[in-house]
């Protein structure tokens, strides 16, 4: 079935990467990261503008649509994945490279580094607690971090939290959660 996609509204403002980068992860002192970490944040936004402002209407109707309906089921569960992917990803980033200033246990090449690694470095010395800087926020990590795992489709198959269904049904809460994760993540200091 042929659709037109619309935005409604169909003005979508995103922040610059400079800003995000100057004035969203200030205290990530390698410039490479901050802006890698900025790029995908405004990547991020624009996603989660996809989510909320997306919709179909008939074919040949966009510039007067004959009626608005929101995407649903596996195309939104899809957005929702992926916009998740990208939360995780700048956890992983931020959480690497405090990790390494601090000096936390990390393989030592760094090709082995990803968000199982960082969470380990992240743990208390001796314990499996996370520290106290990222407890706040460490269910949502680890949650993004098996969610993360369904890039593996035949992982996804195998978990209930691969349904289209479950993603649908706890989106706001995943991603309300998300954005909390990363406005924590931006107030950590080496």
């Amino acid at each position: 079935m042929a659709v037109d996609l619309i935005f409604v509204p169909a003005t979508i403002a995103l922040p610059s990467k400079s800003a995000l980068a100057d004035f969203g992860w200030e205290y990530i002192g390698d410039s490479d990261v901050r802006n890698t970490i900025a790029e995908e944040e405004q990547y991020l936004r624009f996603q989660i503008e996809l989510l909320n402002k997306l919709h179909f209407t008939a074919a040949g109707a966009a510039t007067c649509p004959t009626y608005k309906r929101k995407i649903g089921l596996t195309t939104r569960a899809g957005l929702i994945r992926s916009t998740l992917l990208l939360h995780a990803s700048i956890a992983e980033a931020t959480l690497l490279y405090h990790a390494a200033e601090r000096g936390y246990g990390l393989p030592n090449k760094k090709y082995n580094w990803n968000l199982g690694t960082a969470m380990q470095a992240w743990k208390d010395p001796g314990s499996e607690r996370p520290r106290q800087d990222v407890q706040a926020i460490w269910a949502t990590i680890d949650e993004l971090r098996q969610l993360r795992n369904h890039v593996h489709l035949f992982n996804k198959a195998r978990d209930f939290r691969g349904s289209f269904g479950w993603l649908l049904d706890r989106e706001d809460e995943l991603l309300r959660d998300g954005d909390r994760m990363i406005n924590h993540l931006r107030e950590l200091q080496s």
